[in-house]
C-alpha cells in the first residue's frame, strides 16, 4: 500500500509537471507565434511601404519627364514668339524714327521758308524771330539720328547755325524797307560830310552844310567812284533788294561819310549774316 501511495504520488506529480510543462510550452509557442506574426506583419508593411515609395518615385519621374517635355515645347514656342515680338518692336521703332525724322525735316523746311519770307518781306516794321527760333531749337533737339550735344565732341552744323542765329537775333532785325529809309535819311549827312576837311571845326561844319545845298542828287547805276555815285549805287541796290552789294559799296566809303554810315553798315551786315545762316539751315 505504501508503494501504491508513492506510485500514485509520483503519478500525480508527474501529471502536474506534465500539465505545467504543456501549459508553459503552449504559452511559449503562442508567444513565439505572436512574435513571428508581428514580425511578418511588420515585414509585410515595410515591403508594402517600400513598394509604394518606389511606385511614387517612378510616378514622379514619369510626371517630371512629361512636364519637362511639355515645358520645353512651350518654352520653345515662347522663345520664338519673343523673338518675333523683338523683331516687330525693332521694326516699329525704326519706322517711328523714320516718320519722326521725316516730319521733323518737313517742319524744319517749312520753318526755314517762313524765316526767309520774313527776312525778305517788304514790311516797314522790324523783324522779330524769337518764336521761330524757339520752335527751331525744339525741332533740332527731337530730330532723330542727330548725336546728342552731351555725347558729341564736335558740334553739328545745325546746332552751330542755331546758336549763331540766337546771338544775332537777341535784338530786332531791320527790314529791307527800314534799311532803305535809313539810307535815304543818311544821304544828306553823307553829302555834307564829304565836304568836311580832315580836322573840321565848327566853321568847317557850317560851310559844308551850306555848300551841300548846292549838290545834285544822282540816281540809277553809275560806274564812277565819286561820293554821289556811290550813294546812288547803294540806294539802287537797296531798291532792288541787293543788300550785299549795297553794303559792299557803303564799306568802300572813306573819311567822315564812312563814320556816319557805320551804324547802318553794322545793322545791314547783321541782317546779311542772319540771311546767310538761314540759307545754311536750308541746305
Amino acid at each position: 500500500s505504501k508503494e501504491l501511495e508513492l506510485t500514485e504520488k509520483f503519478l500525480n506529480e508527474f501529471n502536474g509537471f506534465k500539465a505545467q510543462l504543456e501549459q508553459q510550452s503552449s504559452q511559449e509557442l503562442a508567444n513565439a507565434l505572436k512574435t513571428n506574426e508581428q514580425a511578418l506583419l511588420a515585414k509585410h508593411s515595410n515591403e508594402v511601404a517600400l513598394l509604394s515609395i518606389k511606385q511614387v518615385e517612378e510616378f514622379n519621374k514619369i510626371l517630371s519627364e512629361k512636364l519637362d517635355k511639355e515645358r520645353q515645347g512651350r518654352l520653345s514656342k515662347l522663345t520664338e514668339l519673343n523673338d518675333s515680338v523683338g523683331e516687330l518692336v525693332a521694326a516699329v521703332d525704326k519706322l517711328d524714327s523714320v516718320v519722326v525724322k521725316n516730319e521733323a525735316t518737313t517742319q524744319l523746311t517749312l520753318l526755314v521758308s517762313k524765316l526767309k519770307n520774313k527776312l525778305e518781306s517788304g514790311e516797314q516794321s522790324s523783324i522779330h524771330l524769337e518764336k521761330e527760333l524757339t520752335r527751331l531749337k525744339t525741332l533740332a533737339d527731337i530730330l532723330p539720328g542727330k548725336p546728342k550735344k552731351c555725347c558729341s565732341k564736335n558740334p553739328q552744323l545745325l546746332d552751330l547755325a542755331i546758336t549763331e542765329l540766337d546771338q544775332l537775333t537777341k535784338t530786332e532785325i531791320l527790314s529791307d524797307e527800314q534799311l532803305y529809309n535809313r539810307w535815304v535819311l543818311l544821304q544828306k549827312d553823307l553829302k555834307t560830310a564829304s565836304l568836311l576837311p580832315p580836322n573840321a571845326g565848327i566853321l568847317g561844319h557850317l560851310s559844308a552844310k551850306f555848300f551841300s545845298l548846292f549838290l545834285f542828287n544822282k540816281s540809277g547805276v553809275s560806274t564812277e567812284n565819286d561820293m554821289d555815285s556811290v550813294i546812288a549805287r547803294v540806294g539802287e541796290n537797296l531798291r532792288l533788294s541787293k543788300l550785299d552789294q549795297a553794303v559792299e559799296e557803303a564799306v568802300g566809303l572813306k573819311g567822315w561819310p564812312r563814320v556816319l554810315c557805320d551804324d547802318w553798315v553794322r545793322e545791314a551786315r547783321r541782317k546779311l549774316e542772319v540771311e546767310t545762316l538761314v540759307d545754311v539751315l536750308d541746305c
